[in-house]
């Protein structure tokens, strides 16, 4: 079933959920609402050190593909972002995408729940 969503003046582009192998990561292609196609990198990423380190992001470019890196989500309970969080935007900056996480931890398994959403900016010239 096709259906539309807009969350805080967000249309809502993607919302799925995904099972992660540990050390692979998701390669997901989607459409924007004018039918062009966006490519992004999703991994999670477990650093180890000598102290319990608190769960991170990373966002960075590589081939015109964003990769957002998860670093120590490992809670059983799940770690969220509590906000959505801006990814990129056209090359006019009139629309940002942005996204909401969820991730948890299940044995050698991450389950991955990801939402992506485009807002329409303003234009501040008049």
């Amino acid at each position: 079933m096709t259906h539309e969503a807009t969350i805080g003046g967000r249309q809502v582009l993607l919302d799925t959920r995904w099972l992660l192998p540990e050390n692979e990561e998701i390669l997901v292609t989607f459409k924007d609402k004018e039918g062009g196609e966006i490519s992004l990198k999703i991994e999670v990423v477990n650093e180890k050190s000598e102290k319990e380190e608190k769960p991170s992001l990373r966002i960075r470019e590589e081939n015109d593909t964003p990769i957002i890196s998860f670093i120590n989500w490992n809670s059983t309970f799940g770690n969220s972002t509590s906000k959505p969080i801006n990814f990129a935007s056209t090359d006019d900056n009139r629309i940002e995408l942005s996204f909401l996480a969820n991730i948890t931890k299940l044995g050698p398994i991450y389950r991955v729940e990801f939402q992506v959403m485009s807002k329409e900016l303003k234009n501040e010239a008049h």
